[in-house]
């Protein structure tokens, strides 16, 4: 079963962009002869071409991409309709069809010969040699050439140059007598296999032409140029001139005809030597080439515009540039059309984006506004003496009797701001300025704190510290509506413990204390904390009652029932009833008698 051209092809591109280049050349070779034999020979051409970019060493795909470049437009353009799956009958009679159109590249080749003869025999010494032409006689076949052309291409070398005798420079006026022996000079001209079929012999020949021995010509006289070639001058060394051919075929530089569309055109090196008059010496014909800038690496790279010289066709439906139009390059060597983008856009039009799955998070319940329980005479005595502008107040309390939650509160209420020692300068504000835990600072910040209360303007103060507010003692002032305590600095002192120092406290003018709280308060506190787990949560009387009565009975107070609280888990909860422990009986001794 004949193989499909277009599963070739696929599969070419497959192997190509998995860096397989000799399975991709084979493939696309394949597809080229099916479609040759399918009487499609420019898809034939168009895929050799990228076979020949891909692995331009091949001389058998050079081969085959000359017969067909070299074929006539007419049958290249005439083929019947592409056969997908089989091969169809192959074209024959190929080299006759050739004859008509290299018959007349030929007579164009003559008259442009005799043209530059008449040109350069006007300014052509009078002792110079007369000029060579082509001639015209019958040719070897076209297969004997093709293996000539071959060989020739590396065993060019001075050896092989009859009567390679260089000619001598007069004076170095420029004038030489040229050798005897050479004719035209047809420096780096690419002469195709097939188009070399009906020429007999060439009657000049030099170093750097691919032109096979068979073809060399008699020697008769002068050298001749043709205009738009590369050709060395008159002035220029034969032997140079051998040697100059010789490293650029040794080198490879031979031009492969179809390959321009893929390669980029090198200048070459005997050219820039011709064009400064100067001969080019063999160290800068071996010099490395300068560097190539790094490319973008291939993720780097997106999809581009296809050049519009470049023969490429469609990687989706396998068509051509002349059937589909312009082209996107991908980065990886693969096209696509625009009919086969706009496909591509409604399969893809009705897919909607998955959106990443919500993950569902726990909110944590917010710490419930817990304000101060009981002390309802402190707290009166606070707001009496703010009103009779006190301007420092110190709050005594043990641990655990509120001080903090009754800070926090006056803070919501905005009654005060809780400020740290640090920014009691730069606080702003004229509402009370709330410290606490003063025994607990270091002497840096009672020498400030002692400052900021010496000043003349300032809002007031209320300062909150560890100790006994029952154990000072002093005198009491009465007028017709209240009383007032008035302390003396060591009865403050005996109610911190000493722990703040005796000139910060002579500032203080009212003493706030603060009493452990009883046990129907600490059972008040518990509902009220428990009340913002609900209905997570939910405890009886009883356990309310017995958590309050472990608060009471440890030194931290409020502290402890705080962390007894949290140590609940969820669920609804009981107390459960304790064992006693029975009591041992004493053994009873028995009676000696």
């Amino acid at each position: 079963m004949a193989e499909n051209p277009r599963e070739l092809i696929r599969a070419a591109q497959s192997a190509e962009t998995q860096g397989d280049v000799a399975r991709a050349v084979e493939c696309l070779q394949k597809a080229a002869e099916l479609y040759r034999q399918s009487g499609n020979p420019s898809r034939a051409l168009q895929l050799l071409r990228h076979a020949q970019r891909l692995d331009g060493s091949r001389a058998d795909i050079a081969d085959a991409v000359n017969r067909l470049e070299w074929m006539p437009e007419p049958a290249r353009a005439r083929h019947g309709p592409e056969l997908d799956g089989e091969a169809g009958v192959p074209a024959s009679g190929l080299d006759a069809e050739l004859l008509p159109e290299v018959v007349h590249r030929q007579r164009l080749i003559e008259d442009a010969l005799r043209e530059a003869a008449l040109v350069a025999g006007d300014d052509t010494p009078a002792g110079a040699a007369p000029s060579w032409v082509i001639e015209t006689e019958a040719a070897e076949d076209s297969q004997r050439l093709e293996a000539q052309l071959a060989r020739v291409a590396g065993e060019v070398d001075d050896g092989e140059v009859p009567g390679s005798q260089p000619s001598a420079s007069a004076g170095g006026q420029g004038d030489s007598a040229s050798a005897p022996g050479w004719g035209v000079v047809l420096s780096g001209m690419n002469v195709p296999s097939a188009a070399m079929a009906p020429v007999a012999s060439v009657s000049a020949w030099a170093p750097g032409m691919n032109v096979p021995s068979g073809a060399r010509p008699q020697p008769e006289s002068s050298v001749v140029a043709v205009p738009g070639t590369d050709v060395p001058s008159a002035s220029t060394p034969l032997a140079e001139r051998a040697t100059q051919g010789a490293l650029q075929d040794a080198a490879g530089d031979r031009e492969l005809p179809g390959a321009a569309e893929f390669a980029t055109p090198r200048p070459s090196p005997r050219a820039g030597a011709l064009d400064d008059g100067t001969p080019q010496s063999a160290d800068a014909l071996g010099a490395a080439p300068p560097r190539r800038r790094r490319e973008a690496r291939l993720i780097e790279r997106g999809p581009t515009r296809a050049d519009a010289a470049l023969d490429a066709w469609c990687s989706f439906c396998c068509r051509p540039r002349t059937d589909t139009g312009d082209l996107v390059a991908g980065p990886a060597g693969a096209f696509i059309c625009k009919s086969c983008l706009n496909e591509s856009q409604s399969l893809l039009g009705d897919v909607a984006p998955k959106p990443p799955p919500v993950v569902s998070r726990t909110e944590r319940p917010a710490e419930p506004v817990m304000g101060l329980v009981g002390q309802q005479a402190t707290q009166a005595l606070l707001t009496q003496s703010l009103e009779a502008q006190a301007r420092c107040l110190l709050v005594v309390g043990p641990e655990g009797s509120g001080k903090s939650v009754w800070f926090q509160q006056l803070q919501r209420e905005g009654v005060g701001v809780i400020t740290a020692v640090a920014d009691l300068d730069g606080s702003g504000t004229s509402r009370v300025l709330l410290v606490e835990d003063v025994e607990r600072l270091d002497a840096a910040a009672h020498a400030a704190l002692r400052a900021f209360l010496a000043r003349d303007h300032r809002p007031a103060v209320v300062l909150g510290a560890r100790g006994l507010g029952s154990e000072a003692r002093g005198l009491t002032l009465r007028d017709e509506v209240r009383s007032a305590p008035v302390l003396t600095t060591a009865a403050l002192s005996q109610a911190v413990r000493g722990a703040v120092p005796t000139d910060l406290l002579e500032h203080v003018q009212v003493l706030l204390p603060l009493q452990v709280p009883t046990h129907a308060e600490f059972m008040e506190i518990a509902r009220q904390r428990l009340a913002a787990r609900a209905p997570a949560v939910s405890v009886a009387e009883d356990v309310l009652a017995a958590l309050a009565q472990e608060a009471g009975r440890s030194p931290r107070a409020g502290h402890e029932l705080h962390a007894l609280l949290n140590r609940v888990p969820t669920g609804t909860w009981s107390l459960a009833p304790t064992e006693k422990a029975a009591s041992a009986r004493k053994a009873r001794r028995k009676r000696t008698s």
